[in-house]
């Protein structure tokens, strides 16, 4: 088995070699590029003074820093422009190396279980993976590296070590924010094995590692007029709160509940338009704060999904206490993550196909969902090339693997005679964890507590969502008397700089929102745009309210032309500012032409045109 372990790690290592070679995607890399070269010519104590947009948690700045280091010990210039090639290369070093750590943390969980047998089949399901090779070596992306650490976490609660699990949780944290999706898993056996003293020895470990982590980002501000712990401050503000909202999408090219019906660049801090529709009660238009659900925006749903899932994967695995099943709940926590809140990446249910795999070994169907598993994801990952035709399909075969899984953890392990793939068992007694009292752990008070509490949220919450869809679906659909919408009337031209002009939505399909107020009827158009309209017979004036998105940052102006003719126009628009009063004579005219032009960087320049209307 060793023979077969060593020939399995040189084909892996082959191929990352030969994929790092290639450009990969070139944006990434060149940020990291960007990143290292600065964290090598000024040190941490000047890096964010430096280099701008480092967003990256402070392990991955500073293994950047130790990087630029080692390259600089082989006599690698880093201000050459030369040694770009050198130091793209050098960026997968780390990745891959997590990778054969996991490799082999993977062969000793999955060998000390179940033989050695299993062993090689465990590294190979995840070292041989084609998600894997594509983010580590070909992309050039870290993801490998969090995930060792959470694998080792989950390898240290498999044998009883709470206070080391707390220092691997710690270290995940610390390199990708993302791994907190497992940070529940890790406290809830840390005190089901435990109790108190478990969570306490496993709260010192994480504590542990971030001082570890921190302290050189501390010594880096000692000098620094705005005291000692300037650049520590800096590290932590960039790594982890600025990044919130960074990308105020449902999706951003994750291909997850958002992205079914391909609705995923609708700006997440919308409510959704039932909820609109509901609080207007008739009208055209509800200001934000007029009901209080209309505080439920789908950013804040997708939190609260989150949540009762986590909740809901916990309170069905409390039931269980086999290490397969602790790797089949730490794989849905991660699935949980990547499916249900907004603004997620593509990457970011990597780690699944890792703490997944002590579980897929167990059985031959077992590896099947597995790997349709693996190969979602990665028609996920292929996201910038030509897939964007069925994305649909995948976020929903995504979602059957999901709710097939919790319902694999809520009948409990199988394994019957023939089950066993990898092992060469056939479905004999697994035994307990190394360091368990022999049996499944004391079902403690507050467990129990936990499960009722989550089950009683989910009918509160399934209870809230059928009034409110029920107050939205009996809504009277806004009308006024008189008019026409411009909705309502095909465009006789319309160009568009970015996307397409969208009727009663804004440009990338939320709900239009200008002043302070929600609006069903008019135009969502993006400058620089230019919108003609026939005038219809019979109507005297035309009226709207222009204005930018109050959900984006951009400026700028917008111009009426009547028959050619300039009737009206807007000073600087912004969120900030008030709506822009649309009110022109079109009685004998015979076309309308709506302008929206850029005023500065063309960014966030989303503009509607709030109740545009003919009127008689």
């Amino acid at each position: 088995m060793i023979g077969w372990f060593v020939l399995m790690l040189l084909v892996g290592l082959g191929a990352r070699a030969g994929l790092s070679l290639r450009p990969g995607l070139t944006d990434d890399t060149e940020l990291f590029e960007a990143w290292l070269r600065g964290a090598g010519q000024h040190g941490l104590s000047g890096f964010y003074d430096q280099v701008g947009g480092a967003n990256y948690p402070p392990l991955h700045i500073l293994t950047l820093r130790a990087q630029a280091w080692l390259l600089e010990q082989a006599g690698v210039d880093l201000v050459l422009p030369e040694s770009s090639r050198t130091i793209r290369v050098f960026l997968r070093a780390p990745a891959c190396a997590a990778d054969v750590l996991i490799a082999l943390v993977l062969y000793g969980m999955c060998a000390r279980r179940w033989g050695r047998r299993a062993g090689l089949g465990g590294a190979a399901l995840y070292f041989l993976n084609p998600v894997s090779l594509y983010v580590s070596a070909y992309w050039g992306q870290v993801d490998s590296i969090h995930t060792f650490f959470v694998l080792a976490g989950l390898a240290a609660l498999n044998r009883d070590r709470p206070l080391r699990s707390g220092v691997a949780i710690g270290l995940a944290m610390l390199q990708k924010f993302q791994s907190i999706t497992f940070l529940p898993l890790f406290i809830f056996d840390a005190y089901r094995w435990r109790g108190v003293r478990g969570v306490g020895a496993a709260g010192a470990g994480f504590v542990l590692s971030a001082l570890a982590v921190m302290a050189p980002f501390a010594a880096a501000g000692s000098d620094k007029p705005e005291g000692r712990f300037s650049v520590a401050k800096e590290a932590l503000e960039r790594g982890y709160l600025r990044v919130l909202g960074q990308y105020p999408r449902l999706s951003i090219n994750a291909y997850n509940l958002w992205h079914v019906g391909n609705h995923h660049l609708i700006g997440d801090r919308n409510p959704p338009r039932i909820l609109i529709k509901a609080a207007a009660s008739g009208q055209t238009s509800v200001a934000r704060d007029a009901k209080w659900y209309l505080q439920l925006t789908w950013r804040r749903i997708g939190s609260i999904l989150f949540v009762l899932f986590v909740a809901t994967v916990l309170a069905i695995y409390a039931r269980r206490h086999l290490p397969e099943d602790r790797a089949l709940a730490a794989g849905l926590l991660g699935l949980t993550f990547f499916l249900f809140p907004t603004e997620m990446h593509e990457r970011y249910a990597y780690p699944v196909i890792a703490v997944l795999v002590p579980w897929a070994v167990v059985g031959a169907w077992r590896e099947r969902w597995f790997w349709g598993l693996s190969v979602l994801l990665l028609l996920n990952l292929t996201g910038p090339l030509p897939v964007t035709q069925i994305t649909s399909e995948v976020s929903v075969g995504v979602l059957l693997l999901f709710a097939a899984g919790m319902l694999m953890i809520a009948v409990g392990s199988g394994g019957g005679s023939g089950s066993a793939a990898l092992t060469g068992t056939s479905g004999a007694a697994l035994a307990t964890p190394t360091g368990a009292a022999g049996g499944p752990p004391a079902r403690r008070v507050l467990v129990t507590w936990f499960c009722r509490l989550t089950f009683l949220s989910w009918v509160a919450a399934l209870n809230v969502a059928c009034v409110l869809v029920y107050l939205g679906s009996v809504a009277a659909w806004p009308r006024e008397g008189g008019v026409v919408y411009l909705s309502e009337l095909p465009a006789k031209s319309a160009r568009q700089q970015y996307a397409s002009v969208q009727a009663d939505a804004e440009v990338d399909g939320g709900p239009l929102f200008v002043g302070g107020r929600y609006y069903f009827r008019g135009l969502g158009t993006h400058a620089s745009s230019r919108v003609v309209y026939d005038v219809p017979p019979g109507y005297t004036r035309f009226r709207a309210l222009a204005g930018v998105n109050g959900h984006f940052g951009g400026v700028a102006r917008v111009t009426v032309l009547v028959d050619g003719e300039r009737v009206q126009q807007s000073d600087p628009l912004s969120a900030a500012t008030a709506p822009f009063e649309v009110d022109v004579d079109v009685a004998a005219a015979r076309e309308l032409i709506l302008i929206v032009e850029p005023n500065g960087p063309n960014t966030g320049d989303h503009v509607d045109w709030a109740d545009a209307r003919f009127v008689k």
